[in-house]
């Protein structure tokens, strides 16, 4: 028999193969360890895991912001691409401090 938290986190069907990929490389899963139940998880992906009845808030304003940053700065790259030809000289590194290298 199950003792009362047991039943509340008791896994009631078989997670599907993303489920389960998704719980085991979760960020907080790798940094570490598991640090909630399976049924925690789930319910939370599920969104029943809200507080005093609240919806879960949606992520895709954040998500969208981050990927027009991320975009933002591949751009930049492409068109002011840094000058790496300095780090292959040998002279131009020793007569620049590792300070000065570091902060180019």
């Amino acid at each position: 028999d199950l003792n009362s938290d047991q039943k509340i986190l008791a896994i009631r069907r078989t997670p599907s193969v993303i489920e389960y990929l998704s719980y085991t490389f979760c960020f907080t899963s790798i940094l570490s360890g598991p640090t909630f139940n399976l049924q925690d998880y789930l319910n939370f992906i599920e969104g029943k895991n809200s507080e005093q009845g609240q919806p879960t808030p949606s992520g895709i304003a954040a998500a969208l912001l981050k990927f027009l940053v991320a975009v933002f700065f591949i751009s930049w790259t492409f068109i002011l691409p840094a000058d790496w030809e300095p780090f292959f000289d040998a002279e131009w590194r020793e007569s620049h401090s590792y300070l000065y290298i570091t902060g180019y």
